[in-house]
C-alpha cells in the first residue's frame, strides 16, 4: 500500500512459532537523480510490532537504517531519469531484526518513509526483497526432534 510519502506492508505471522530474528535484503536502485548535491536523500525503513497501520498514533515504530533506500548519484545537480539497472545505479542492502520476539498470530508493520527534501527529489526502488523469519531456538529444537522421529520412523520399515 501507498499513501502520501509512505509505502507500508503488515504481516502476520502464521509459522505456528515466535520469530526471534528477521533477516531482510533486497537492492536498492536510483531511478531518478535529485536537484540538491547537498541533500543526500534517504527513504526510511522502520518496523513495529505494535502497529495497526502506518499512521497509528499509539505504535512504536523502530528505525533500521541498514534498509534504508539512499540516494546513490549525490553529486547530480541536473534533476532527472537514470537507469536503475545501469551497475552504477543499484546497491545491495540488508538488515537483521535480533531478539524480535514476534509471537505467532501478531502482525508486523513494515514502512518506508520519504522526508521531502528540498528541490526536486530522486527516485528509488527496491528490487529482490527477501524476508526472513527465524523461530527462536526451542521451536528449532522442536523441529529437528521431529525430524528425527521421522528419519526415526523412515529406518524401521
Amino acid at each position: 500500500m501507498q499513501t502520501a510519502g509512505h509505502v507500508d506492508q503488515q504481516l502476520v505471522n502464521n509459522s505456528g512459532a515466535t520469530v526471534n530474528q528477521i533477516i531482510f535484503s533486497g537492492v536498492s536502485e536510483q531511478w531518478r537523480t535529485g536537484t540538491s548535491a547537498t541533500a543526500n536523500e534517504t527513504v526510511t525503513f522502520e518496523y513495529s510490532f505494535n502497529a495497526t497501520d502506518i499512521n497509528d498514533p499509539g505504535a512504536t515504530f523502530v528505525p533500521l537504517s541498514t534498509m534504508d533506500l539512499t540516494e546513490i548519484q549525490t553529486a547530480s545537480t541536473s534533476g532527472g531519469a537514470i537507469d536503475g539497472n545501469n551497475a552504477a545505479n543499484p546497491i545491495f542492502i540488508s538488515g537483521t531484526i535480533s531478539s524480535a520476539s514476534w509471537a505467532d498470530g501478531a502482525a508486523l508493520t513494515i514502512r518506508w518513509s520519504d522526508h521531502d527534501d528540498g528541490g526536486s527529489d530522486g527516485l528509488y526502488a527496491l528490487d529482490n526483497f527477501r524476508m526472513t523469519a527465524v523461530p527462536e531456538p526451542s521451536a528449532l529444537a522442536l523441529l529437528g526432534l521431529g525430524a528425527i522421529g521421522l528419519l526415526a520412523r523412515r529406518f524401521r520399515r
